[in-house]
């Protein structure tokens, strides 16, 4: 079927003004499918043009009374059509009609981008929504409670034994948390046995020492775990290791023999 083309840049339409009242020059209203600006003051039921482009940016303070933080940007914007107001809340019956492009300041003013059509939010909707966040609070709630398991590796050479190796950098970490170690591999890979070198630790960055392997284990391809070591307080009493500090590797001398890797699995909490 042949189409004509009528118009081809539709940024402002002209409809009935079916809202159920007069609206004046550049008020904001939900007309038909539209989240559209009023560009003359049009009477309830008559027909005139209305601003419906895609993109523009509208700055207003007309803030819902309660919904009304506006605090992240890109976060939804909806429109209250009862009272006539933007809210930042996911609610029933409201309308999604843009994003926030600019935080409400202190005079109460926001910026969003706003959207060509207006979409309403259905009750599944909302319904979903709140499962949502009630199970991202129980994640938050376990995640608490048993930590975050992390697996990390890293080697050791002889020669440069002396030297800290990061296992787990102390940003992994994070302030107020701490590491706790359940298991540790450590392989000698290679034929060269080690010498010179005492024993080789597992610490943190502040020094504190979690394991320890004596240099009589590290023999040629050998395969350690956590049985293999003499363990300290942080593993040993379950202390965990100091707070905001990652894992590090270390011998207590340079020395000879082949790298040895090691892989550590554990918590932060």
């Amino acid at each position: 079927m042949t189409v004509f083309i009528e118009k081809e840049m539709c940024d402002h339409v002209r409809i009935k003004n079916g809202t159920g009242a007069d609206l004046a020059q550049y008020e904001f209203a939900i007309v038909g499918p539209y989240a559209a600006v009023a560009d003359e003051a049009i009477a309830s039921n008559a027909v005139g043009s209305l601003h419906v482009e895609e993109g523009i940016q509208i700055q207003t303070n007309d803030l819902h009374a309660t919904q009304n933080t506006f605090a992240t940007v890109g976060a939804p914007v909806y429109w209250d059509n009862a009272t006539k107001k933007f809210s930042d809340t996911l609610t029933e019956d409201y309308y999604l009609v843009g994003y926030l492009l600019v935080a409400k300041n202190s005079d109460g003013v926001i910026v969003f981008e706003k959207e060509r059509y207006a979409k309403l939010v259905p009750a599944s909707l909302v319904d979903i929504q709140a499962e949502v966040d009630a199970a991202e609070l129980a994640i938050a709630a376990i995640t608490a409670e048993a930590g975050i398991p992390f697996k990390a590796t890293a080697t050791l050479t002889s020669a440069a034994g002396a030297t800290e190796v990061v296992l787990l950098a102390d940003a992994k970490v994070g302030a107020g948390k701490k590491v706790y170690l359940h298991s540790i591999f450590a392989s000698v890979d290679g034929a060269t046995e080690w010498a010179t070198v005492t024993k080789v630790q597992v610490k943190d960055s502040a020094d504190v020492v979690g394991a320890e392997f004596a240099v009589a284990d590290l023999i040629a391809n050998a395969s350690l775990t956590i049985d293999d070591a003499t363990l300290k307080e942080p593993i040993s009493q379950g202390a965990g290791f100091t707070a905001a500090k990652g894992l590090e590797i270390v011998a207590d001398a340079n020395g000879t023999g082949s790298d040895l890797i090691v892989t550590v699995f554990g918590y932060i909490a």
